[in-house]
């Protein structure tokens, strides 16, 4: 008998899903009232204690670890009982439950050696030694509470005061408003606050403890332009600054962070024999090792903090230009990168302001030098604090609570590619990393050396001081001292790392590809809109219901989108070179978003890079380009190297850098008088930063303490429409299944509805009979019959929990399956609502294997895709608990299409009528998304309409879609091709040692040879 999981605190056990430990620790973890009281048997235990920084800290109670699916791990290996989908049926049709493993059952408990299906190779020289331990700040502030008698929520008087506190100043209201709130008779009378105005209110958050302070320094600028009175012009500036090692402090012993930081660097392999590498973290990338290890430049026990600096330029208005700042972050390459991807985390912190100024002291030609040396004098200056603390290391405590020797070393450096040439100090026809000709960016084969920062801080020395060189000028420099030249171990051209949304989404893809193609399609834009019109819907994909054309701001989401569709939509009405290329650089893009690599998925990656240049050319053949020599198409060659020697691109992306600026620079400038606005930002953005500072420690320290989330009202509210949610009638009234792989209401919003209604609202032709044909192959011994008068419970909507993959999420992914009706055009008490149209999802659903000799062996054999008609539950007189689905299905996948690599489909009939069949919920894998073939038709002629066109009767063939998420393009696309690389990699390792026995036959003499055997007439 496998052991009973029960909480000890309400009681709860397998009757309300908890069957492992994991369950159990996932179960107290989310039940406030089981989490407060083992959160007070921690107290109790620990009352007494000092050595652990984070008592409150339960992500150390022992459970089983997470469920993922790891790398490489085929999902869809399936028993071989499933049955088959004929594309003729039987009389008899069968669809059967099977035990199928569990695709995100939990990995095995790390060993010495292996980290679940991860091999795990370490260093000596015991890197991150901890040297003592420490006091923090939020364990010294409840020490300091308990001595003084104060409330953990001190300066306010009570939670529900602070409550009110917080929300006043997170909300984003206006000083002014703060006063007439805090002045109603509602509020006075009913918390009655201690503060009764907006001053006396910040007069108490001043109180809190603070983070880092605020420095203003101020630069003169002397210009080159002589006044009225014979002397040059000079500007004043002011630059705002923190310190970085204080600011490093401030994220480095953060207790909240605890569990989520790594202090030394290791490799890890997808195989015991370390043939391929795993890449992820910035620690399990080449940079960490080399660096502390096989060069042993640190001292014996040190631990390495990377630095993770970005920056950009950025306006405060949204229709006028003439307010900006130029904030400056930072963050550590120890701590997660899943961590510092989300704001509300608050692992990065706002270093300073690079002012921005017009200098007009200096005439036009020597206006944009000076620009550039008045940014790396404000760096230089910025990060001075770092020279020492990576040449001698700072003790300073971490989130588990030790003290470490750390050195600060600058590892990365995130901006957008003009920012990046600002930085290294190249032209901007230049690439940042290397020295390629610029003329020559375009050739992927062309071999140039990458920089070294060495040689060009010489470089720049020597043309500074008058000693030009023609290796300056052939390297595209500027002569401007680089603020990096003294940072001790810091290559700037290495920091240089992958930035998806600018090089990629935004210029690749956007600036380039999209319209490369526009010009190369036959038909045009128009043609290209009919068809992004006529694209079948998808909960998780926007719909451009008036084509892409007449849209003229776009956002780093809508990109995105397109890319999901362009292949689809472009496939058939250009040439298939063109084809390839674009397939090549969206291949590049979905690789480039992997959050965990191993050297079989970058040599895809590289891959995707070379199909895009092997097919280039037919854009110059077709008169649209006559070279490549650009520079975001060139920079995306050093790709592969930055993942080998950062990790993977997701941890340094720019769009990370955008949205915190909505944090940093625009609700602090809309909280300003706007003008002096800097320094009003600095005072704003501290008590801010106070006020979460506070909340992070109640939420440490107060058992059962959870804030509640506050939107300022300043924030992007605007909502685009894919993001809106289906309304389906179904609410948020659901249950899960007993194994928790889906979700579906509890209450069906039809009850009672009778065959009928299944055929005429839904289409489920002769859904009784698929019903009996299940009934017969999983409960065979029922005598129940069903009639024309069995009722049934009719859902819209089922929202199955997709496993964690490695590559492209570390968290469960909501997947809405949907089976709702048109409804024709009504008046209703609210006015007239116009017709709807039905929303049937196509899925993938798990069958048999086929063993027909036109399919081949891959990782799709063994699915097969369908579309939904009716999610349904028989009464429970049947004795089938599980809701049922009656699908309409298409052909199986054979090879994928030559140019597209899609997979292509139609429907499956017999006789003119479809083949369907009624399903468990549990047989569906996924959600999926076909994509019309248009071939060389017309979509402005066709008249294909979204909603319609899995039906219309005019469309015969259909693409899966790889690319509508990353889930998608890991088993449609990655999977595929690496099966089909590892096939190829075979036939090289059989063709090679057939070779070589060759050899060795032909180097016998003649009479040692193995005779042949022949065979008599």
């Amino acid at each position: 008998m496998p052991a009973a999981y029960c909480c000890k605190y309400c009681g709860a056990g397998p009757d309300r899903g908890i069957r492992t430990s994991s369950g159990l620790h996932s179960h107290i973890m989310q039940s406030k009232y089981c989490r407060a009281r083992l959160e007070r048997e921690v107290v109790d235990s620990n009352i007494d204690s000092s050595d652990d920084e984070s008592p409150r800290n339960l992500e150390n109670v022992p459970h089983e670890p997470a469920e993922v699916v790891m790398i490489d791990e085929a999902p869809f290996n399936l028993p071989s009982d499933i049955p088959d989908v004929p594309d003729v049926p039987p009389t008899s049709y069968r669809v059967t439950i099977e035990e199928v493993e569990d695709v995100d059952a939990p990995q095995r408990p790390a060993t010495d050696d292996t980290q679940g299906d991860f091999f795990l190779e370490t260093f000596d020289g015991e890197a991150g030694t901890p040297i003592g331990k420490g006091e923090g700040t939020f364990q010294k502030l409840r020490r300091e509470q308990k001595v003084n008698g104060q409330d953990p929520w001190y300066p306010f008087e009570s939670q529900d005061e602070w409550e009110l506190a917080r929300w006043l100043i997170l909300s984003g209201v206006s000083q002014e408003k703060m006063d007439a709130f805090l002045k109603l008779n509602a509020v006075q009378k009913g918390i009655d606050p201690a503060f009764h105005n907006a001053r006396s209110l910040l007069k108490r958050i001043d109180a809190l403890p603070q983070g880092p302070g605020w420095t203003c320094t101020p630069i003169r600028v002397v210009g080159n332009i002589l006044g009225k009175d014979g002397n040059p012009l000079v500007e004043e500036v002011e630059m705002w600054h923190r310190d970085p090692v204080e600011c490093v402090r401030e994220l480095l012993e953060n207790p909240v962070f605890k569990g989520n930081q790594n202090y030394e660097p290791c490799r890890v392999f997808k195989d015991e024999a370390g043939t391929n590498r795993v890449y992820s973290e910035m620690w399990t990338a080449n940079w960490w090792a080399e660096l502390q290890h096989e060069k042993k430049l640190l001292p014996k026990g040190a631990t390495i903090c990377p630095i993770i600096l970005s920056s950009d330029k950025t306006s405060l208005t949204r229709f006028r230009g003439d307010k900006s700042a130029w904030p400056v972050y930072i963050s550590i390459g120890l701590t997660e990168k899943e961590v510092r991807r989300k704001s509300n985390a608050h692992a990065t912190i706002l270093l300073g302001y690079i002012p921005v100024c017009k200098l007009e002291c200096f005439t036009d030609a020597r206006r944009s030098l000076e620009g550039y040396k008045l940014f790396h004098e404000c760096m230089r200056m910025m990060l001075a604090p770092l020279v020492q603390a990576g040449r001698e290391g700072v003790e300073m405590m971490c989130a588990d609570g030790l003290i470490r020797l750390m050195f600060l070393i600058l590892a990365a450096y995130i901006a957008d590619y003009p920012e990046q040439c600002l930085v290294v100090g190249c032209k901007e026809n230049s690439c940042p990393k290397c020295t390629v000709p610029p003329k020559k960016r375009g050739d992927h084969l062309v071999y140039s050396l990458y920089r070294d920062p060495n040689e060009t801080a010489e470089l720049i020395l020597e043309q500074i001081n008058g000693d030009s060189q023609e290796e300056f000028r052939a390297q595209n420099l500027r002569p401007v001292r680089p603020f990096w030249d003294e940072l001790p171990y810091c290559n700037i051209f290495e920091c240089m790392l992958p930035d998806l949304l600018h090089q990629l989404h935004k210029g690749l893809f956007n600036d380039h590809l999209v319209s490369w193609n526009k010009k190369a399609a036959i038909g045009g834009v128009k043609e290209i809109d009919a068809r992004f019109k006529a694209m079948p819907l998808h909960p998780s994909l926007r719909h451009f219901k008036n084509g892409i054309s007449s849209t003229t701001q776009w956002t780093g989401n809508e990109f995105k989108n397109m890319e999901k569709v362009f292949l689809g939509v472009v496939a058939g009405i250009t040439d298939p070179r063109v084809v390839k290329a674009t397939r090549g650089v969206l291949d590049f893009i979905y690789y480039a978003h992997f959050e965990t690599h191993t050297d079989e998925s970058l040599a895809q990656l590289d891959a995707a890079w070379f199909m895009f240049h092997e097919n280039k050319n037919i854009f110059v053949e077709l008169g649209i380009r006559q070279h490549f020599n650009i520079s975001k198409l060139h920079n995306i060659k050093h790709y592969l190297d930055s993942i080998r020697s950062r990790g993977t691109a997701d941890g340094t992306n720019t769009e990370n850098t955008e949205r915190l600026h909505i944090d940093f620079a625009k609700q602090g400038y809309n909280a300003s008088n706007k003008k002096d606005y800097i320094s009003q930002m600095t005072i704003w953005l501290r008590r801010r930063e106070s006020i979460l500072r506070l909340t992070r420690y109640l939420e440490w320290a107060v058992p059962g303490y959870e804030a509640e989330s506050v939107q300022s009202q300043h924030e992007d509210k605007s909502v685009r429409e894919n993001e809106k949610d289906v309304d389906d009638g179904d609410g948020d009234n659901e249950q899960d299944d007993q194994d928790g792989s889906f979700t579906i209401a509890k209450k069906a919003p039809v009850v009672g509805a009778d065959a009928q209604t299944l055929i005429n609202d839904y289409g489920t032709v002769d859904v009784l009979s698929y019903i009996e044909d299940f009934l017969r192959s999983t409960l065979p011994s029922t005598c129940t019959l069903l009639t024309q008068a069995t009722t049934f419970s009719i859902y819209k909507r089922v929202v199955l929990k997709l496993p964690p993959i490695p590559e492209v999420s570390s968290h469960h992914v909501r997947d809405v399956i949907q089976a709702v009706p048109g409804l024709p055009e009504r008046v209703t008490k609210n006015g007239r609502k116009d017709a709807t149209a039905g929303r049937f999802s196509t899925v993938l659903v798990r069958v048999k294997k086929s063993k027909d000799r036109r399919d081949v062996d891959h990782p799709l054999n063994g699915l097969r895709a369908a579309q939904v008609r009716a999610i349904f539950k028989l009464p429970p007189v049947f004795g089938v608990d599980e809701p049922l689905v009656y699908v309409n299905w298409f052909t199986p996948f054979r090879e994928p299409q030559a140019n597209t690599g899609m997979f292509a489909i139609s429907r499956s009939t017999n006789t003119h009528v479809r083949n369907a069949s009624v399903i468990p919920v549990s047989q569906i894998v996924r959600s999926c998304h076909l994509m019309p073939v248009f071939g060389r038709s017309k979509a402005v002629d066709l008249g294909w309409a979204p909603e319609t066109v899995l039906e219309d009767p005019d469309c015969k063939t259909y693409f899966l879609n790889p690319y509508l998420r990353h889930h998608d393009f890991y088993y449609t696309r990655h999977l595929y091709n690496l099966h089909i690389a590892r096939l190829e990699k075979e036939a090289r390792e059989a063709e090679q040692a057939a070779a070589a026995t060759r050899a060795e036959d032909s180097s016998r003499p003649a009479s040692n040879r193995p005779k042949k055997k022949r065979k008599r007439s």
